[in-house]
């Protein structure tokens, strides 16, 4: 499966407002191998993963032709936050059937100022298989978890998120089945490892 989004990233700075326009690209195997590209600000970065090394990613690095072994921190990643989440309604965002939710972060009892509103489908291709890849990596992060309990679970369709500082619009642009050539899910040769 492939997964695109368009994402519009907007910083607000005394005055100084500005914004970028970036993509991000998921593509997911069968044998759940994965692979993330992201543009922001102009800079390029990618990353790896496969099923048969569950605790690692690996982040590559095109500017310099480096590459680095990640571990992947799964109890900080299903630790975190606590989320409280509202259910705002249903709605069809990009063709998909979604669950319109907001999210607040609580931290220590207290809501913080960041809200993120959430549009979540089932109906997205490969919804299925991104779940059991996140099951194989027991990856459960905590807004995934608050989301489910709340009846909003699902594949991300859009989302905004709002602070004081920056805000960040992001919505899915495609998601379609094709194939993949296996060198994208490898290190590209004349990469080097680096330290993390």
């Amino acid at each position: 499966m492939l997964y695109q989004y368009h994402i519009v990233y907007t910083f607000k700075v005394k005055g100084k407002d500005s914004s970028s326009n970036d993509t991000l690209s998921v593509a997911i195997t069968d044998r759940h191998d994965i692979r993330a590209d992201m543009s922001m600000a102009g800079l390029q970065t990618h990353s790896l993963g496969h099923a048969g090394l569950p605790g690692y990613s690996i982040l590559l690095y095109p500017q310099n032709k480096t590459f680095v072994l990640h571990i992947i921190d799964t109890a900080a990643i299903n630790s975190g936050p606590a989320y409280q989440v509202t259910k705002v309604g249903n709605e069809t965002v990009s063709g998909y059937k979604c669950i319109h939710s907001r999210l607040t972060v609580v931290t220590a009892g207290q809501k913080s100022g960041i809200t993120e509103d959430i549009w979540t489908s089932t109906d997205v291709p490969g919804y299925t298989i991104m779940d059991k890849l996140m099951a194989l990596q027991n990856v459960t992060p905590k807004m995934m978890q608050a989301l489910d309990k709340a009846g909003c679970g699902g594949f991300f369709v859009k989302m905004d998120m709002q602070s004081t500082v920056f805000s960040m619009d992001m919505q899915i642009i495609t998601a379609s089945r094709g194939n993949f050539p296996a060198s994208m899910f490898q290190i590209p040769a004349g990469y080097t490892q680096r330290a993390m």
